[in-house]
């Protein structure tokens, strides 16, 4: 994973909020769910539009006055997991 690439949600997503902290992502590919947590909604909200790593990480340490050494440490684990799963790709633009 890059920091400095600009990832997106994957076409084959949809994603659902039904409380606020929780998300839901379908893989439509796989079928398989994945459930959210409140950080990583605000991540994949903020994805709606390309988004490099380096802007998440600031992000995140304005949203949640983190320490910018676990902030991106944990965008990175983040980005990773989501890429794995295919509900994020880099962005073709």
């Amino acid at each position: 994973m890059n920091i400095n690439t600009h990832y997106q949600h994957s076409s084959a997503t949809v994603f659902t909020e039904p409380e606020p902290g929780s998300g839901v992502v379908l893989q439509l590919d796989t079928g398989e769910y994945h459930q959210l947590n409140a950080v990583a909604c605000y991540v994949w909200n903020l994805l709606e539009t390309p988004t490099n790593g380096a802007s998440l990480v600031a992000k995140i340490i304005e949203q949640y006055s983190a320490p910018e050494q676990e902030a991106t440490q944990d965008v990175a684990e983040l980005l990773a997991s989501l890429l794995d799963r295919k509900l994020i790709e880099p962005a073709t633009n």
